[in-house]
């Protein structure tokens, strides 16, 4: 048997506390679907796997409750790279700004950009092939 410590018992009501305001403003959002979701104010700790067992899918019904459906699928600038034989490598490369190979994988599998990172996507898109392209032919969100 082991016996925890004030600092352990701490920890464990802060996280007892944190997975409570989850869950109050996962049901507020539920109830008010005209509320953007905020990051609950204790953010500081993250849950332990067990406590995170406790209560499955969570985040996901936060997400649903709000309407944030992120992940837009396979995305046409993922096939005009293929055609053109081009990796992520080569953008990063051909571009002028700030690229990194996740921003070139996140506008690849169709996780919803910024219209910046769109930009940026799409200015390196076209010094790599040498055409103009618009966000319109590389995205279709």
């Amino acid at each position: 048997m082991s016996v925890l410590t004030p600092h352990q018992t701490d920890l464990t009501t802060f996280c007892k506390f944190k997975r409570e305001h989850k869950l109050r403003r996962a049901l507020h959002l539920s109830l008010n679907p005209n509320y953007a979701i905020s990051p609950p104010p204790c953010t500081a700790l993250s849950m332990t796997n067990d406590e995170q067992a406790e209560v499955p899918g969570q985040t996901e019904e936060i997400d649903n409750l709000a309407g944030n459906e992120r992940n837009k699928g396979a995305q046409p600038i993922a096939e005009l790279m293929q055609q053109y034989d081009l990796k992520p490598k080569d953008l990063v490369e051909a571009s002028a700004e700030q690229l990194t190979f996740k921003l070139v994988a996140r506008a690849m599998k169709g996780r919803e950009l910024t219209i910046n990172s769109k930009g940026i996507v799409q200015r390196a898109m076209n010094r790599a092939t040498s055409k103009v392209w618009t966000q319109k032919q590389l995205f279709n969100y």
